[in-house]
């Protein structure tokens, strides 16, 4: 019932407690995991973590555990996230860890690439984000223009013109968005377009056609596009960094990154632009930007590039396993689940439809011509459904008061 993929909050709750672990190198981390070898199968992971959960010491001593075949070596201290997140997941999220970043070899045992795709699903769990808050404003406030010009307006309380990481983590949090402000600071990550540190309102405003589904699409355009122009990932990277080194005439050093400005202009040149006009490369940049999990500068490593070649639509879109687990245990039974979902759905379309139906009854006896002193018809008038338009002027008829009043 669907691929069998983690949540992109175990994922990267993972990535950041082996982060901890391990000095801030994943490379490092799947070599301890692997003992060394250049593949790493489930078993030894699941290993690993049961030897992690019982190695990670309060009191700072380093500790080697190995257990079927999976060396580990795990700092006291530095392991407590690690051991506190083995013991806050299942085994079946374990298994589930693996079989996301195994989906895009689909074999038994992974490579130190895979295992770095551990990155991209933390830059695909600020893109959730995102679309969680863009859902949330949409819900409390409107989906006008004005409407982000007010949120804006409340969320920048320096009226500057431009919000902070800081500022806007406040300010959103203030308005009463249900989550924590290091889910804001994600989510303000992928706004920051001049990748300063600033969002202004137009960067803000673009949070209102942001659509998940259709990023998520661009990026595989994009990667099919430049393997079929350059040949692979890798080779794109080579040529991104020529054209970055053509920028720096004044620089003898070869240079190690890829700017935005270099990125953008090499993808026009190659005709992408002219292709996928509507292709906001200026997102999937701070998307893979963001994939580090430190705040997006504007330049682009080789090892933050190389994401690319981990994108799999069944890895990174949807998660219908997961979706029938939260409702079995919720509920019981998928078709609980829908009775109780139906039911309540119901009871609220039932009292919408109520009001609808007496509020359209009243704007058809005005528009039909009641007398307010009389409560008699002028004249017959068709029966029909009024339009919204037609409602909104009933309702500013100088008699509706009257009628409700009589009605009432």
């Amino acid at each position: 019932f669907g691929c069998p993929t983690a949540a992109p909050e175990v994922l990267h709750e993972l990535r950041m407690a082996l982060m901890e672990a391990f000095d801030g190198s994943l490379p490092d981390a799947f070599k301890a995991i692997s003992g060394g070898s250049a593949k790493l199968t489930g078993a030894q992971l699941e290993a690993f973590f049961q030897a992690a959960a019982c190695a990670a010491s309060s009191d700072g001593v380093p500790t080697t555990a190995k257990q079927k075949g999976a060396s580990a070596c795990v700092l006291g201290k530095a392991g407590q996230r690690l051991k506190f997140w083995v013991s806050s997941v299942t085994v079946e999220d374990r298994a589930a860890v693996f079989a996301s970043l195994s989906l895009v070899q689909r074999g038994e045992a992974i490579g130190v690439q895979d295992f770095l795709a551990l990155g991209l699903h933390t830059a695909i769990l600020s893109v959730r984000r995102v679309e969680h808050f863009k859902t949330w404003l949409f819900e409390e406030f409107g989906t006008t223009k004005d409407v982000f010009r007010n949120v804006f307006n409340a969320i920048d309380a320096e009226k500057s013109g431009v919000a902070t990481r800081r500022c806007f983590a406040d300010g959103v949090i203030s308005l009463g968005y249900p989550c924590n402000a290091s889910v804001v600071r994600s989510v303000f990550s992928l706004l920051d377009r001049n990748f300063d540190g600033e969002v202004s309102f137009k960067d803000f405003l673009k949070l209102k056609d942001f659509d998940g589904e259709r990023f998520l699409m661009e990026m595989e355009i994009l990667k099919r596009f430049v393997e079929d122009k350059f040949g692979s990932i890798d080779q794109t990277y080579e040529h991104l960094l020529l054209k970055e080194r053509a920028q720096q005439v004044s620089n003898y050093s070869a240079p190690s990154s890829v700017s935005y400005a270099t990125f953008e202009r090499a993808m026009a040149q190659a005709g992408f632009k002219k292709k996928c006009p509507d292709v906001d490369l200026r997102v999937i940049f701070l998307f893979l930007d963001e994939a580090t999990g430190k705040h997006a500068n504007g330049f682009l490593s080789a090892r933050e590039w190389s994401l690319m070649k981990c994108l799999d639509s069944q890895a990174l879109r949807g998660n219908p396993a997961r979706l029938r687990k939260l409702l079995v245990c919720e509920y019981g039974s998928v078709l609980q689940a829908f009775e109780r979902i139906h039911t309540d759905w119901l009871i609220r379309a039932l009292a919408n439809g109520l009001k609808q139906l007496a509020v359209s009854g009243l704007a058809r006896a005005i528009a039909e011509g009641v007398d307010a002193s009389t409560g008699a018809h002028r004249r017959p008038a068709p029966l029909r459904t009024p339009s919204i338009v037609g409602l909104a002027r009933s309702l500013s008829h100088p008699g509706f008061s009257q009628v409700l009043t009589r009605s009432a």
